[in-house]
């Protein structure tokens, strides 16, 4: 529903992005926590369906850098994504949760966020800490 929505009214939902204390940001800087997804992962059988669930979120996380906004919003949204700590949570989300084959867009997200702003270049690093995460990106 919100990628509908996100599709046809852009000029409403994007502004969500930037507001951190919007329901919006908060909801699917949550859909992509440890916690939630694997609270997620228990109650729902088919793992389809949250494969879906974090693919619909980071297609939302994405939609900024793809449509024309005023780079005053645009710097805004980096900011909040660097406030949530986006890339940490995308990551995390990769390793845990998708399949190879579903990785495209968390990591074309990672990508756009770590050339647009050196912040993201260092929470990204911080994931490389662990040996987990270097296994799993070789």
């Amino acid at each position: 529903l919100c990628v509908t929505l996100l599709s046809t009214e852009p000029h409403w939902f994007i502004p969500q992005l930037s507001d951190l204390n919007s329901t919006f940001l908060s909801t699917l800087s949550d859909f992509l926590t440890t916690v939630v997804l694997d609270a997620l992962s228990k109650e729902i059988s088919q793992s389809d369906w949250l494969i879906k669930i974090i693919n619909q979120c980071i297609h939302i996380l994405c939609f900024p850098f793809g449509i024309e906004i005023e780079d005053e919003l645009l710097m805004n949204i980096i900011d909040s994504y660097h406030s949530l700590e986006i890339v940490s949570k995308v990551t995390d989300t990769m390793v845990n949760h998708l399949p190879y084959i579903q990785l495209d867009d968390a990591i074309i997200l990672i990508h756009r966020l770590c050339l647009t702003d050196s912040s993201f270049v260092e929470q990204f690093s911080i994931c490389l800490e662990n040996p987990i995460y270097v296994k799993f990106l070789r």
